[in-house]
């Protein structure tokens, strides 16, 4: 049967969020009827099993088969967002990092300034555009209609990781886009965003506009952006976040420490090469490894990807020459 409309998503196999910002009217996509999104569900159900490598490695065929045909039965009830999130968790059941739907043409609202990160003891605002830097450092304790967690888990099912770790890092983006949260009904009017913040043992509520674009939160923050980050005192892992690869050696502690930041060879010095000066360094120092080899820190789409990882970091480890802890 011919379609009357051309699918609206693509499925990427890439790791990155792709960059986003507010749509302009004229650039909008066309306002879609309930057949044809029960179109493109049926599309993508059928599609994603053709086209991943191994689809079916972390679940089960027959949940992804009942998930779509939920989807599909539920559609014509459902808003275009609640059924661009069903689409987004439909993908996320893959557990691949790589494999997920990004419909950049629907995030038309722009995004809520604030960057947040999770703590062991919950989610934090690290970030945020100048007007609402009070809240910078503070706990949050609810976003729109739901405690910071309960809103952390709805979103993360449409999350696209291999592993917690993953969902951990693309679920505070999430949270920042209007679409989604109204998808997943955490708020209903994307227009503004209500956060309750606790600083210093007492809350405040506060109402967010969303006028920031996606690059602002994934890619470079704003420089005017308050930062609970101590400049003078940041962790080394910190250090340099842009950069590519790189080492430092510890030398009090007999540590070299690499830090591997995306999945790419620099022009100056492949990743190999890299590696070659590293093991190099190694040789000719006292290192303090017990007889293991440990990558301290991943960053980016390596920490977040076990294929990545797997391929193109830890091949380059394999010749480290090992240096045993000494008696």
């Amino acid at each position: 049967m011919k379609r009357n409309t051309r699918t609206t998503f693509l499925l990427f196999f890439t790791l990155a969020l792709v960059s986003s910002v507010a749509v302009s009217a004229q650039d909008a996509p066309p306002k879609l009827t309930s057949a044809q999104w029960q179109a493109d569900v049926r599309f993508l159900g059928d599609e994603l099993p053709k086209r991943h490598r191994d689809a079916f490695a972390r679940m089960k065929r027959d949940e992804y088969e009942a998930a779509v045909k939920a989807l599909y039965a539920r559609t014509p009830s459902l808003s275009e967002d609640e059924v661009l999130v069903g689409m987004m968790r439909i993908v996320a059941m893959i557990k691949d990092g790589h494999t997920n739907i990004i419909p950049r043409e629907y995030f038309r609202s722009g995004v809520f300034p604030v960057k947040f990160y999770v703590f062991s003891d919950g989610i934090f605002v690290q970030k945020a555009s100048p007007e609402y830097g009070e809240m910078v450092g503070g706990r949050v304790v609810k976003i729109g209609a739901m405690t910071a967690e309960d809103a952390f888990k709805v979103v993360g099912q449409a999350a696209f990781a291999d592993n917690e770790m993953g969902v951990k890092a693309i679920v505070p983006a999430m949270l920042t886009v209007p679409e989604v949260l109204a998808g997943s009904k955490v708020i209903t009017d994307k227009t503004k965003l209500e956060l309750v913040v606790e600083t210093a043992g007492k809350q405040k509520t506060l109402e967010i506009r969303p006028t920031a674009t996606l690059d602002d939160i994934i890619q470079t923050t704003p420089s005017t952006w308050a930062d609970a980050a101590n400049k003078g005192k940041l962790p080394l892992y910190l250090k340099d976040p842009n950069n590519l690869y790189w080492y430092e050696y510890l030398k009090d502690q007999k540590i070299v420490y690499i830090q591997h930041n995306g999945i790419a060879n620099k022009d100056d010095e492949p990743v190999a090469d890299f590696y070659k000066r590293v093991m190099a360094f190694i040789e000719a120092n006292p290192i303090l490894l017990d007889g293991k080899i440990m990558l301290t820190h991943y960053s980016a789409d390596l920490l977040f990807s076990e294929e990545a990882r797997a391929r193109f970091v830890e091949p380059n480890l394999d010749e480290i020459p090992r240096h045993p802890k000494p008696e």
